[in-house]
């Protein structure tokens, strides 16, 4: 059952979009549709999408999923051939219908035209949206383990904030290939930059035109006695699309999460140009934790009072973060890398970025991992938030 989870978090993040380090191949070829385009930047694929959620929704299914739909297609047959999946999915499915007025509704209406342009069934793109939320009730697998470190301008040698970022999930082949950074112009709304793959409605990470940048870490278990899913609250990577849509700070984004209901407990970490905080959340409770000598990290477990339940004694990485953090001396890009590249996890690093929140600049390498030792890419999101 849990291999079979594993798989469909395969599929769920191409939806929602011992190796040998290795740069991904180019899966994305140029177009165009409506107002968007899909492009390569400096070696990055870059899909840019704008206006209302209808018409967002039609650009993300004709361009990016469209690429990705005939494997996707040969993944669900494969995952519908095992016992466990087979028998998973219908309850998955329905529990995600059901969860979908607890969508923005915006979002909700971008899902129904993705999945209209795409060809593919609405169901994949429902539970690629609440996945990360269900797969938590009864421990049924952990679906990433993932680290950030943030150097705030005090402490940095470019003056501005640098938020890093692993992401690590279950790699499965020929997943790490797919990634795709993904810019919004929203009608009304914050333009803003995901890192993550076709068809995902919500946001892992992400940074918006204020220069606040979101990052997600999963979170498993909490001493504050809430419950692991409720399906009435705001599935969690869409409140973080959400954050990224409406928030010019910290502050902000602290106030928001505190007044939306919440399906499940994570860890957001969270900057902008002035400052950084991680926020440990659950169905119940919302807590703020700073940075210590200038720097925030975070991995997967909680560590403010009434949250933390000891887990922080069993993470090998926090240690590692901790250590790279010490010291008065300024870190730039490099020092981040190096950081994070302490802490990878092999084929399961599959996604390394830094956010620059004054430059509106990202810095990421992309592909089969650990990414921490690729080559990064630069992508200058200002532009593309103003569609130049």
């Amino acid at each position: 059952m849990i291999r079979s989870l594993q798989w469909m978090l395969g599929l769920v993040a191409v939806l929602c979009g011992g190796i040998a380090a290795a740069e991904t191949p180019e899966r994305y070829p140029a177009g165009m549709h409506g107002g968007a385009t899909l492009q390569t930047i400096n070696g990055v694929a870059v899909m840019t999408v704008a206006g209302t959620p209808a018409e967002i929704g039609e650009q993300t299914g004709a361009l990016g999923c469209k690429v990705v739909e005939p494997m996707v297609r040969k993944m669900m047959d494969q995952f519908l051939a095992r016992p466990g999946f087979r028998k998973a999915w219908p309850a998955l499915a329905a529990t995600a219908r059901g969860m979908k007025e607890s969508f923005p509704p915006h979002h909700l209406e971008e899902l129904e035209a993705t999945a209209k342009a795409s060809g593919m069934p609405r169901d994949w793109f429902l539970v690629g949206s609440v996945a990360g939320d269900m797969l938590k009730v009864g421990d049924m697998v952990r679906l990433g383990a993932c680290s950030t470190f943030v150097v705030e301008p005090a402490r940095s040698s470019t003056g501005g904030t640098l938020m890093g970022r692993n992401l690590d999930i279950p790699s499965l082949e020929p997943l790490p290939e797919y990634s795709l950074v993904v810019v919004y112009r929203p009608k009304g709304k914050k333009a803003f930059a995901s890192v993550g793959f076709p068809g995902l409605i919500g946001v892992a990470s992400g940074m918006n035109e204020n220069g606040v940048a979101i990052t997600i870490n999963e979170i498993t278990s909490s001493a504050d006695g809430s419950a692991k899913f409720d399906p009435e609250g705001t599935p969690m990577v869409l409140l973080i699309r959400r954050l990224l849509e409406e928030c010019a700070s910290v502050d902000e984004v602290e106030r928001l999460l505190k007044a939306t209901p919440r399906t499940t407990m994570f860890c957001l970490t969270v900057a902008d140009r002035k400052t950084s905080a991680i926020f440990e959340i659950t169905t119940k409770s919302v807590g703020r934790r700073g940075a210590e000598h200038d720097v925030t990290t975070c991995t997967n477990h909680f560590r403010t009072a009434g949250l933390s339940n000891g887990g922080e004694r069993n993470c090998w990485r926090y240690p590692k973060l901790d250590a790279a953090r010490r010291g008065d001396s300024k870190l730039g890009v490099e020092d981040v890398t190096r950081a994070l590249d302490s802490v990878a996890q092999g084929p399961n690093t599959i996604q390394h970025m830094i956010f620059e929140p004054e430059t509106l600049r990202l810095h990421v390498a992309l592909g089969y991992g650990p990414t921490t030792r690729l080559p990064r890419k630069t992508v200058e999101l200002g532009k593309l938030f103003k569609g130049e």
